[in-house]
């Protein structure tokens, strides 16, 4: 097994381009609530069965929502108690996902002690009035001030989050925000075009994005982020030599993974399945929400092992004979025409076709 997926989907503010499955909470005053949910999580986790060889942990992500929205205490509680399922002797990497207004030096010496060795920030901008269009409830020197605590207490694998392509932002603006990420020196970038969701205040305002904006500043990111030494190995991942993120790397590989905690989804013993959205039906039975339970059959596979594989840009995708046989007059007209590159038995994206990668894709699904 290659990792498990912690899902904790409470966070301070939905922010206005959110529909992730999350909810807006009071830390303080609905920490009951949070209890609760904690409490379903690590009955899910410790009923859950597994044969001897999953219980070997190599990663695990505990994302959300907004993980260190939890106290203290709710973060030790939850992170023994998986370490009495797991067995964390070879886990090379464990991270947890930061709001910068709701993590604090306790938390981050806490996360240290419990062997956390991976930050992921949620940061976004670093312009407070582009924190402010995206709902966020930080500020560009609560970013610094968080980033410099988590290096001073000793975390030395961070990734940094950032969104561009908002309404009416230049390539140069988009370029400054990079400029002031690196200058943080993070070993990992991360950065998504603004998407305009169903169910979302952006969308709610008719907010309207431009996709040839946003395919000029991924190339400008892309070009800025490599001169200054990341690797660009995924589509909107860049990472500092041997920072690649390992736990998404496995998705990307089409590997196994376990998900817990609503909404969470996993991929084992050739089956996929999802545990519910709805935060009340998963604390009132946790072992038994999962939903849209079903088996992965060899062609879906194939379809998978292309899908995600085209994502990393310098790995790309083996090709078998399996693939070669069910795809090779795609895989040629797709070569012809340039979109992608093949080299021997391996067929990556062309760099320069990134922005209709989606398309390309869609070929083998």
């Amino acid at each position: 097994m290659s990792g498990i997926y912690i899902h904790i989907p409470f966070c301070k503010k939905k922010c206005n381009y959110c529909d992730f499955a999350s909810m807006q909470i009071d830390a303080d005053k609905d920490k009951d609530c949070i209890d609760r949910y904690l409490s379903a999580l690590t009955k899910e986790i410790s009923s859950f069965p597994l044969p001897t060889t999953y219980y070997l942990l190599p990663t695990m992500y505990i994302g959300g929502g907004t993980p260190s929205i939890l106290s203290t205490s709710q973060i030790n509680f939850l992170i023994s108690s998986i370490r009495k399922k797991f067995d964390f002797s070879n886990t090379s990497e464990i991270t947890f996902e930061c709001n910068p207004e709701s993590v604090n030096e306790e938390k981050l010496k806490l996360l240290k002690s419990l062997e956390v060795n991976r930050l992921s920030f949620g940061t976004q901008s670093f312009y407070d009035d582009e924190l402010k269009f995206l709902g966020r409830v930080h500020s560009v020197s609560d970013i610094f001030q968080k980033y410099n605590l988590a290096r001073s207490v000793g975390f030395q694998n961070i990734n940094i989050d950032l969104i561009y392509g908002l309404p009416g932002q230049k390539v140069k603006k988009w370029l400054e925000n990079l400029k002031k990420a690196i200058s943080l020196s993070p070993e990992h970038v991360s950065i998504y075009p603004l998407t305009i969701e169903e169910n979302t205040d952006l969308f709610r305002r008719d907010i309207k994005t431009s996709d040839e904006v946003q395919n000029q500043m991924h190339f400008a990111a892309r070009d800025f982020l490599e001169k200054h030494g990341f690797i660009h190995y995924e589509i909107s991942n860049f990472a500092r030599h041997g920072r690649a993120s390992q736990h998404n790397l496995n998705y990307w590989r089409c590997g196994e993974y376990l998900g817990f905690g609503s909404a969470a989804s996993s991929f084992a013993y050739g089956k996929r399945w999802k545990n519910s959205s709805d935060i009340v039906k998963y604390v009132n039975n946790p072992s038994n929400s999962k939903e849209c339970l079903a088996a992965v059959d060899g062609e879906e596979m194939v379809s998978d092992k292309i899908f995600l594989g085209l994502r990393l840009l310098n790995e790309g995708v083996a090709i078998d004979s399996e693939i070669e046989n069910k795809y090779r007059e795609k895989i040629n007209n797709l070569q012809k025409s340039g979109l992608i590159v093949r080299e021997k038995n391996r067929m990556k994206l062309n760099r320069n076709s990134i922005y209709v990668s989606n398309r390309i894709m869609s070929e083998f699904v």
